[in-house]
């Protein structure tokens, strides 16, 4: 799963890079109603979550970390808060990562447990691969999400993270049969998602299909699939960042896809069906150019 905090080469660098639960942004509205140990917890708990409103990872994740390993206190003020324990680790965890912690993030999740926790479990994961333990962390994604506690079956948006990263990891250990049929279910539980999209038409192209790939990601995307040679020509053209004004690769922890990246699909697609284009509105002048139509490849792209 692609470029991260982990450094480049090993058994991890697939080209791809999973979508991450992130920490929330936003402030939990504070009804304290609890002892003078659960308030302390709880004003604790908040200014952290403050903490990563501004992005200070390191601060932010060993403020919660004191938060989730308070015990019975803890639990209370965060319920008073309207916050789960699990939301509160995976808050921790993720913060973990982002601050390039890997292993303080697995280990804390080996500590609390994760059995029925699918959003600890993808992080927990996340965490593996930016260690370049890919094979582990296929293990932890079995191939459907687990119900929760109380069976309760986990929800779509995080179904679809769920499959959308095993999908990658499957790339990763080239199971690609598997692994389309796990971004397919990524993108029927979250069709608005473009990394589930974009890794599902990367992934068709790899496998040959190119034309499925670039019709795919060109109707996500609003373009048409039955324009003209020179339609396909003049939008590849206007697309924008280009590769050398791209800022460079964001981490692997962001699980965000990167502007640059997604215009590089763009770009690929649309060279592509102007060139079939072509092939049929031109096909003596365009035959001697099917292999350069079938072999090129935008620099930049990588799975997400």
């Amino acid at each position: 799963l692609g470029p991260h905090a982990g450094g480049g080469g090993g058994a991890g660098s697939c080209d791809l890079i999973a979508v991450s639960p992130c920490p929330s942004a936003g402030l939990a509205a504070c009804r304290l109603g609890a002892g003078p140990a659960a308030s302390r917890i709880g004003v604790a708990y908040v200014r952290a979550r403050a903490l990563l409103v501004e992005e200070r990872w390191a601060e932010a994740s060993e403020a919660l970390r004191d938060v989730v390993l308070a015990g019975g206190g803890g639990h209370e003020a965060l319920a008073a808060l309207g916050v789960t324990f699990s939301e509160a680790v995976g808050q921790a965890a993720a913060a973990l990562v982002r601050d390039g912690r890997f292993e303080e993030a697995i280990g804390l999740l080996a500590q609390v447990g994760t059995v029925g926790r699918a959003e600890l479990i993808l992080l927990q994961a996340d965490a593996l691969l930016c260690l370049e333990r890919p094979a582990e962390a296929l293990r932890l994604l079995p191939p459907a999400p687990p119900a929760d506690e109380d069976g309760v079956a986990v929800p779509p948006r995080t179904a679809a993270r769920w499959y959308n990263n095993r999908g990658c990891l499957l790339v990763c250990a080239s199971l690609l049969a598997e692994a389309e049929a796990a971004l397919l279910r990524a993108v029927e539980l979250a069709p608005d998602e473009a990394e589930y999209r974009f890794n599902l038409s990367l992934l068709h192209w790899r496998a040959g299909e190119r034309r499925q790939a670039c019709e795919g990601w060109l109707v996500f995307r609003g373009h048409p699939a039955d324009a003209t040679a020179a339609t396909y020509r003049r939008l590849a053209d206007e697309t924008t960042p280009r590769a050398a004004d791209a800022e460079g690769a964001q981490s692997h922890a962001s699980g965000a896809l990167h502007a640059s990246q997604a215009a590089a699909l763009d770009r690929l697609a649309l060279r592509y069906f102007e060139e079939l284009r072509s092939s049929e509105e031109f096909p003596g002048y365009w035959d001697a150019r099917r292999e350069v139509a079938h072999g090129s490849h935008e620099p930049g792209i990588a799975l997400y």
